[in-house]
């Protein structure tokens, strides 16, 4: 209900000290919009508390005011400024590990590390304390996971991206943008090669017999994962 929204939010945006801020009322007539943007939702509100806690006033009717402008308010709009707002290269990150959803967290950081011989380098490790810091990405029991919304989130975003072109990394996801007449094809989704980040294709969905040699890889220059 809306007491345990906010009581939700509330604690992750506030600290004990915060309870003398001289500004507390002006605080919390902002949380109730920001309770009413999220739509109650729990995994918003953690991510919007967390992206405002100790922050100004002003830093909160920015934020708002960021949300107010979406056309559908709820969690679409929270996912979406809080990806915004991520550098190219941690974007980059979150779409990756979108790709390996729920995998053990020193793999993922090998992964991101690539091709760094390091699996522990301070980019991999940064990327995942960053993220998961904004509640992207969840990191428990020495592993690495991401929230089903979030998940389909983030397959949303690359989904758009190769419908429009341009020179953004991507990533393939769909049998039908993968594999073509038993061959290998990104063409056909106006992408280019060089463009494809990496190939995830589930083995399963294949069922007629494909071919797969080092040609097909030859333009794909910036291909990472596979």
């Amino acid at each position: 209900d809306h007491g345990d929204s906010l009581q939700l939010f509330h604690y992750h945006a506030f600290s004990d000290d915060d309870q003398v801020n001289p500004r507390k009322e002006e605080f919390m007539k902002l949380s109730e919009k920001v309770i009413n943007y999220a739509r109650g939702h729990p995994l918003a509100l953690k991510m919007l508390g967390g992206e405002l806690h100790k922050q100004s006033v002003d830093h909160w009717k920015s934020k708002l005011e960021i949300l107010a402008q979406s056309p559908s308010p709820g969690t679409g709009s929270v996912f979406k400024m809080s990806y915004d707002e991520l550098s190219s290269e941690l974007k980059d990150a979150f779409l990756d590990i979108a790709c390996f959803r729920s995998q053990d967290k020193d793999y993922v950081e090998s992964l991101l590390a690539s091709p760094s011989p390091d699996p522990g380098s301070a980019e991999a490790l940064s990327a995942v304390k960053a993220l998961s810091d904004k509640f992207l990405i969840n990191t428990s029991d020495g592993r690495v996971e991401m929230h089903d919304l979030l998940y389909s989130f983030s397959r949303e975003l690359d989904l758009k991206g190769s419908t429009q072109g341009g020179n953004r990394n991507r990533r393939l996801w769909l049998l039908k943008d993968i594999i073509k007449g038993g061959e290998i094809n990104v063409l056909q989704n106006k992408m280019k090669p060089a463009n494809v980040r990496g190939i995830f294709l589930d083995l399963s969905e294949v069922k007629d017999e494909t071919k797969l040699d080092c040609d097909h890889f030859k333009k794909m220059s910036n291909l990472r994962y596979l």
